[in-house]
């Protein structure tokens, strides 16, 4: 049935054609019963699969894999009711994306999700750690200190008490 999810998979082989630099899939030019045959039940290949093996085409596929292919495959899917239910939708995964912002097309997962915000956010990361790493460093050298102060005071201690009872008896008896 023609609807805007239809649209949303015509916009998702655009973009695959756009990043990959060719159809999702491979044969053309086939009878029109084969190709939609094809479009109904084959699955594309991830685009960054699609792309070279030399070296261009492998720094391609680096910076298609992960969100841009997640992307493309939601949007081409085969059963509609599991890609982007609209354009917009579609279009907001793409702009989230260019935004560095999680996308829908990727999941929830919480450490996806952190990772996004680091790279967002790395310098202020950055420095919360070199902050906590500093405030650690504090707190063990004073906890090292303030043992050492300890052991010295109990030494103190031990020799004020020497002076006081030990010399004390062995000189209280002299004339």
């Amino acid at each position: 049935a023609m609807t805007p999810v239809s649209d949303v998979y015509s916009l998702g082989v655009i973009l695959y054609e756009l990043l990959a630099g060719r159809s999702p899939y491979r044969q053309p030019m086939k009878p029109l019963t084969e190709a939609f045959r094809t479009v109904c039940e084959e699955v594309p290949v991830a685009p960054s699969a699609s792309v070279g093996d030399d070296a261009a085409g492998k720094s391609l596929a680096r910076k298609l894999r992960g969100d841009l292919d997640n992307i493309v495959l939601m949007a081409l899917r085969k059963e509609p009711q599991r890609r982007y239910a609209s354009v917009e939708q579609f279009e907001g995964d793409i702009r989230r994306y260019l935004e560095g912002l999680p996308v829908r097309a990727r999941g929830d997962a919480l450490s996806y999700r952190a990772e996004k915000f680091v790279r967002r956010n790395w310098i202020a990361v950055t420095a919360a750690i070199a902050l906590l790493v500093t405030l650690a460093g504090g707190i063990v050298t004073t906890s090292r200190a303030e043992a050492r102060a300890k052991r010295q005071f109990a030494e103190v201690r031990r020799l004020a008490h020497s002076v006081l009872f030990d010399y004390h008896d062995a000189i209280e008896s002299l004339p």
